[in-house]
């Protein structure tokens, strides 16, 4: 009999969350800087591929910003302290649930990534931190990876995190 479909996420708690004896497994938010990006860096790369492209030196630079696979919302408060208009996706209401700050919080989307990417207006994203993909199961992905190019502004970027240990 095949196992019942679970959201993306479940595999986090699980590897990351309480476990059945009911104790606490290794924190992977409190290690996330070592497994995740640089959101300086990701700004110096994106600025150095405008000069790169021949964009005029007064480039304004990024201006928008997704998180798919936003956890705890570290990096779209990051991305506001940049001053980047910033958004999340997420579809795992226990990580949801250590976002303290209300404003934060409402700019991340309760939602299965691959439904909500669908409804992210066409070349709307100048950034786009990509977390999900490895969570979908392989006849998703094709489909998903589409819309979120599709949803990427023109000369912007996507940055896509790929945890080897799911491969």
């Amino acid at each position: 009999m095949p196992r019942p479909a679970r959201p993306l996420g479940a595999e986090y708690f699980e590897r990351y969350g309480v476990n059945t004896a009911g104790t606490r497994k290794r924190d992977y938010a409190r290690s996330w800087r070592h497994f995740t990006f640089s959101l300086p860096e990701i700004l110096r790369v994106y600025r150095a591929r405008a000069r790169a492209s021949g964009e005029p030196s007064g480039h304004r630079g990024p201006r928008t910003f997704l998180d798919i696979g936003a956890a705890d919302g570290r990096f779209v408060a990051l991305a506001l302290k940049a001053g980047l208009e910033a958004r999340g996706i997420e579809n795992a209401p226990y990580i949801l649930a250590r976002i303290e700050d209300p404003g934060l919080r409402a700019r991340i989307t309760v939602a299965d990534a691959a439904d909500a990417i669908r409804d992210v207006a066409a070349g709307s994203c100048d950034i786009i931190l990509e977390c999900a993909a490895q969570y979908l199961p392989p006849r998703r992905l094709n489909r998903y990876l589409k819309n979120v190019a599709r949803a990427c502004a023109p000369g912007g970027m996507v940055c896509l995190l790929v945890d080897p240990k799911n491969y």
